[in-house]
């Protein structure tokens, strides 16, 4: 009796519709569907032979959440709506109960109380004194429930009131019986004060309590940005690309990626397996450079020092900035509140003949100057419209020259380097940008090409839904997702707002704050690696020799393993993973040939990125699984 109907065997049962199937034959079906009142007529309408069972067998997850029939809400408690409807039954089931035994014993001592009164009165007419006689309750005339109810009306000095109730019930049974009838008519008035709470709360959740799914696409969804899957996912492309057999990840419908293999695309020169993103300069960047800030400085990604928000601030404004190709004024404010204009700075000293974008245009710096006595430091740039002085929050980035000569930024400081007029090597489209970066760097820009593109996709859908409204829901939305970052709202309340913004999306929103944390504490922990601005430095120099920009990277740091390339005309980002064992293939002669390689040379290459990729993971930075035991999940294979 205690199995439920969809853990019975029913292979032995028989079929009369592909919904329903016969009790099993060692069902002890006559203990169960017998009734003492039942008759010929009852028996002949109500159903006691089949039972609704889902048609496939599957899993114990599968079946509570894809057949109502199998679904138990209260075994299976993975939604905080129905938490919250299951709050609301206890409460309601605690005040019914107690003004159910309040009136239970007040309907057993009425009675009592009245022949009380009455002997009172009998004995006032007989001109006797009250009291002369002594009564006593009967046993058994109050049970455990009516003596239970007396003593909570008199809270901590219920046990007191008890014993007065036995020794003298004539003199105790109408003040008890008087205090029954208050509190009755006090819990009646509040339990309808109350039931206006419980109506509202039951409206707010009970939408959200039919939704068995979201909170298993949820967690889906953040286990597809998690930083295992995204660091494996690079690594191991072909192995990716050659599982067809498993279904697309979910999260893949809102911003999947694409797996490229060997190409032959002379303008890329990428030439070995990759993954590609989706993204260009006019999707949501500001948003989410507006969301991860307020992560940053509200959320649990809260940088802990002035250096390190200087740091971030210059991430954004020298990285960010040129490498998408931004409007620079999104940022400005950024720089005036992170960055220190005195010598405590850890902002880099750019040098007398650089060239740079600040706040008031393009210029030339012509001088560095420091003041001795305030310790301020500031630079003499001539501008088109002519010189002035600007502070270093100022400074947005510096622009490439239009020499073979660039500035390299070296122990905090811009040196100049001069580049060989007669380098050769792979030509490669200079529209295109390449840098080589760490795993840190990596994990950034994967996630922020995710979360620009969820909030580009959510932009989109809500304006083709509500054209008038889309861009004002969109920003209720931010705003909503700010508030919980900064725990100013729970996450229920946030995905109440996302279920009646958008149904049809409600899991990707509200998956949207742990990828707006994560992309966070990325850019918190690339900033403190700080090699990201010397490594953007070397790749502005705008190599035709990509092999020569490998080694100046790697020259830099030894993690420098990531190809990150990114082509605007393209409106696309490319990411490699080439740890410094394997060669980097330079052109398509050299690149071998898909369908044609031998198998031995391509298990070989493959192991050899395979244990790379697992000797770099276990000395790399310690990475956080929330779900743990993640199992990546395989996308359809893309030639590109």
């Amino acid at each position: 009796g205690s199995m439920q109907v969809g853990d019975f065997d029913f292979s032995m049962s028989e079929r009369p519709t592909p919904s329903y199937r016969t009790y099993p034959p060692d069902y002890p079906q006559d203990y169960f569907h017998t009734h003492s009142g039942q008759g010929p007529v009852d028996a002949s309408v109500l159903n006691n032979s089949v039972v609704c069972v889902d048609p496939d067998r599957v899993s114990m997850k599968q079946r509570m959440i894809r057949s109502p029939e199998d679904y138990d809400g209260v075994k299976a408690r993975r939604n905080m709506y129905e938490e919250a409807l299951f709050r609301i039954e206890d409460e309601r089931y605690e005040v019914d109960m107690a003004i159910d035994r309040n009136a239970a014993a007040m309907k057993q001592v009425e009675p009592l109380a009245d022949e009380v009164n009455d002997l009172r009165a009998t004995e006032e007419n007989d001109g006797q004194p009250i009291g002369r006689m002594t009564f006593q309750l009967r046993i058994r005339t109050l049970n455990s429930i009516h003596i239970g109810a007396i003593s909570r009306l008199y809270g901590e000095h219920g046990d007191e009131v008890i014993q007065y109730l036995l020794r003298s019930p004539v003199m105790v049974l109408p003040i008890v019986f008087n205090r029954l009838q208050e509190k009755d008519s006090e819990w009646r008035k509040a339990q309808s004060e109350m039931w206006k709470g419980w109506r509202m709360l039951t409206k707010e959740n009970f939408e959200g309590s039919l939704d068995v799914l979201c909170h298993f696409q949820k967690k889906e969804i953040e286990r597809c940005y998690c930083a295992e899957h995204l660091l494996e996912e690079c690594a191991e492309v072909e192995e990716f690309m050659d599982n067809d057999s498993q279904e697309e990840p979910l999260a893949h419908r809102f911003f999947g990626p694409e797996y490229v293999g060997y190409s032959d695309d002379l303008e890329q020169s990428l030439y070995q397996p990759s993954v590609r993103f989706p993204i260009h300069k006019d999707m949501a960047h500001q948003d989410a450079f507006q969301c991860i800030s307020w992560a940053i400085h509200t959320g649990q990604a809260k940088s802990k020092s002035n250096a390190d928000r200087e740091r971030i601030s210059r991430v954004w404004s020298e990285f960010v900035l040129p490498w998408f190709g931004l409007p620079g004024h999104w940022f400005l404010d950024e720089l005036r509140e992170g960055c220190r204009n005195d010598k405590s700075s850890v902002i880099v000293k750019y040098a007398p003949g650089q060239r740079i974008r600040t706040a008031f245009g393009d210029g030339l710096i012509e001088k560095f100057i420091e003041s001795s006595s305030s310790g301020s430091v500031k630079y003499k740039v001539k501008f088109p419209f002519g010189t002035g002085f600007v502070f270093p929050s100022a400074v947005l980035h510096q622009l490439t020259s239009e020499n073979n000569a660039q500035f390299v930024r070296i122990n905090g400081f811009m040196e100049f380097f001069e580049r060989s007029p007669h380098e050769g090597g792979v030509m490669i489209d200079k529209r295109c940008k390449v840098i080589f970066g760490t795993e840190k760097v990596f994990l950034f820009l994967r996630l922020y090409c995710i979360l620009v593109s969820c909030l580009t996709g959510t932009k989109r859908f809500l304006r083709e839904k509500a054209s008038s409204r889309g861009d004002s829901n969109f920003r209720a939305l931010l705003a909503k997702l700010k508030s919980l970052i900064a725990r100013d709202e729970d996450a229920k309340q946030y995905e109440t707002f996302c279920r009646e913004l958008c149904k049809d999306k409600v899991a990707l929103l509200a998956a949207l704050p742990r990828l707006v944390e994560r992309c966070a504490e990325a850019l918190v922990k690339v900033s403190k690696e700080d090699t990201i601005l010397q490594l953007f430095d070397y790749a502005q120099l705008k190599h035709t020799n990509l092999s020569l920009l490998r080694s100046q990277s790697l020259s830099v740091t030894n993690e420098a393993v990531y190809r990150i390339q990114f082509d605007p005309r393209r409106k696309s980002i490319w990411f490699c993973y080439l740890p410094g064992n394997v060669k980097m293939v330079t052109s398509p002669q050299s690149a071998p040939e898909t369908d044609a390689r031998n198998d031995e040379d391509m298990e070989e290459d493959h192991m050899e990125r395979k244990d790379s990729f697992e000797n770099d993971r276990s000395s790399s930075i310690e990475r956080r699984d929330l779900d743990g035991g993640f199992q990546p999940e395989r996308k359809k294979a893309r030639l590109k």
